[in-house]
């Protein structure tokens, strides 16, 4: 009591993607996630539909809206966020040609 709040050690963000369409491309985009600076943890899920839902262990500094759109390959592009969902699209890198 009469502490100052400090930020929490970690934070978890969800990402809805679509546009991934092989394994291949999912496991390099998770593991393009959990290169990025302050990125811990990084689990996928089948999401309902036809998405992939990413959850994300971070830093609270890290700002995953800035860096998605820096994974390379995938041309991602934030186009959403609601109920703490961030909508990404993203390519598949084979197709990214």
């Amino acid at each position: 009591a009469g502490a100052p709040a400090s930020l929490p050690e970690h934070a978890t963000s969800r990402l809805a993607v679509v546009g991934l369409v092989s394994v291949a491309s999912i496991a390099g985009f998770k593991r393009a996630l959990a290169k990025l600076p302050g990125v811990g943890v990084v689990t996928v899920a089948s999401g309902p539909s036809g998405d992939f839902i990413f959850s994300v262990s971070h830093s609270p500094k890290t700002d995953l809206r800035a860096a998605v759109p820096t994974l390379p390959g995938f041309s991602a592009s934030i186009t959403g966020d609601a109920d703490g969902v961030m909508t990404v699209t993203a390519a598949d890198p084979r197709d990214a040609s």
